[in-house]
């Protein structure tokens, strides 16, 4: 027989956290044959890390950037990308977004 059981929920772990992102951006064209723009939204101004990984994990670009409050553009040179998927993350201290790039030539 067991006895003397207490179950408590000191660090519950199903509840969701909701974060604030601050940052937000946008890829276009979506699939690009070379020139691709970064459309981001910052709500407060700056620094951010922009960094596109390849699908084997490998770091093909990376540039930090000062953000203005509003929409700041960024072109990237995607010509020298092998064709495939790519993923885009922007990270600054307003917060930090992922979205994908599709390199067509």
């Amino acid at each position: 027989y067991v006895d003397n059981i207490n179950l408590s929920h000191s660090n519950p772990t199903s509840i969701k956290t909701n974060v604030t992102n601050n940052v937000s951006f946008d890829v276009y064209p979506p699939p690009t044959k070379g020139e691709t723009n970064l459309s981001i939204n910052a709500v407060t101004a700056g620094n951010a890390n922009v960094v596109v990984v390849n699908t084997l994990g490998q770091v093909v670009y990376s540039k930090q950037i000062e953000l203005t409050v509003g929409v700041n553009t960024l072109q990237l040179d995607a010509n020298n990308f092998a064709n495939g998927l790519y993923t885009i993350s922007v990270e600054s201290t307003n917060g930090s977004m992922v979205k994908k790039l599709t390199v067509t030539k």
